[in-house]
């Protein structure tokens, strides 16, 4: 039997040759026949491929199944208890509710052929769910429909045993849940914490740098949504625009009174920030919100695509923030209509004209209020 304690067999789930084997057959499967075809995918990679020599049992009746078991070629036969048996095909699969819950194989499965068997283990089936909640939030509402399903059509003991199981796989799935929220919520405060330490630690170096964080992020954020970006980078732009004078945080070495050049901030507030991993997405925008699309930006002078997208908005907002304060300083009677002007003449030159149209869009609709 393929026990949970035994060693992994060679993982060959990725090869083209088991791939459309596994996708058909676990999109046959009971449990998994509702979710999408990217869904259904995302389950193969997790899982092994091992080649089972005649008389080798894969399963053993009323000992506790390793998981999910596709056999995808050879035969097999499955003996019940009670002496009954059927012949298992390439194609089949066995034990489906095992690879979230554990639960006793009904039949001993022997190979009666050369076979080749994957499985998907339940530690292995856990860290895909807790990775895709959408995935896991699917199967429990799948199986919560078919225990609302079979009510009518079975009774008493057969009625308790599922809801049991459905109540255990619900249970499992819950937990990984609240296990994957406390894990964010951690995360969560341990970013908040270090954002807290590295603009309270450039904001003493460079007194109002905080105030212009929060409105380059604003900014940010606010282009990165008129430009559809998704979800997640327009929260980071915001954050990169939040930190992307992090670099102002190492700017006079240890142990010396001589700062270290001022160009030299974009790459050392990005490299402070790469080893923290829920920061890490930020560094690229950092290091590059000082870059021009001619070639003549820093550190690294890169050219149009060169350059992020991330890193062209920080430095289209860095641009216009910049010349907003100056137009300010300089007792201008329309400092915003000045540094607009200024942001358009550098258009295609310096700065992304895209990100510049929206730009001009993003502030003349107050979209960043």
């Amino acid at each position: 039997m393929i026990g949970l304690d035994s060693p992994a067999p060679r993982p060959r789930a990725q090869s083209r040759a088991d791939e459309p084997a596994l996708i058909a057959a676990l999109g046959g499967v009971s449990l998994f026949r509702h979710l999408t075809p990217a869904q259904v995918r995302a389950l193969v990679p997790a899982m092994y491929v091992t080649d089972r020599a005649v008389g080798d049992e894969l399963l053993t009746a009323g000992t506790v199944s390793p998981g999910l078991l596709v056999l995808l070629s050879g035969t097999a036969e499955a003996r019940a208890p009670s002496g009954e048996s059927r012949v298992i095909e390439p194609g089949w699969c066995l034990d489906s509710y095992a690879s979230i819950h554990p639960a006793y194989s009904l039949e001993t499965v022997t190979a009666t052929e050369p076979s080749r068997v994957a499985i998907l283990r339940r530690q292995d089936m856990h860290l895909i769910l807790d990775r895709t909640p959408a995935l896991a939030s699917a199967i429990l509402q799948h199986t919560v429909a078919r225990l609302a399903e079979t009510d009518a059509a079975l009774s008493g003991d057969a009625v308790r045993g599922l809801s049991e199981q459905v109540f255990l796989f619900a249970e499992d799935l819950t937990t990984i849940a609240e296990s994957e929220a406390r894990a964010r919520e951690e995360m969560r405060a341990m970013v908040a914490g270090t954002l807290r330490a590295l603009t309270t630690i450039v904001e003493a170096i460079r007194p109002g740098a905080l105030r212009h964080g929060r409105r380059v992020g604003t900014l940010a954020q606010a282009i990165a949504r008129a430009m559809d970006c998704s979800d997640e980078d327009a929260a980071n732009a915001f954050l990169a625009g939040l930190v992307h004078d992090a670099g102002f945080a190492l700017s006079v070495p240890l142990g010396s009174n001589e700062p270290i050049s001022p160009r030299a901030h974009p790459k050392r507030g990005a490299d402070l920030l790469l080893p923290i991993a829920p920061l890490a997405p930020l560094a690229p925008w950092v290091r590059e919100h000082h870059e021009a699309i001619d070639g003549s930006g820093y550190p690294h002078r890169l050219r149009g695509k060169e350059i992020s997208l991330g890193g062209r908005i920080l430095a289209a907002v860095e641009f216009y923030e910049e010349h907003l304060d100056a137009a300010i300083a300089a007792g201008s009677s329309e400092p915003a209509y000045d540094a607009r002007h200024a942001t358009r003449i550098a258009a295609g030159r310096t700065l992304d004209g895209d990100v510049v149209a929206t730009l001009i869009g993003v502030l003349g609709s107050g979209r960043t209020e």
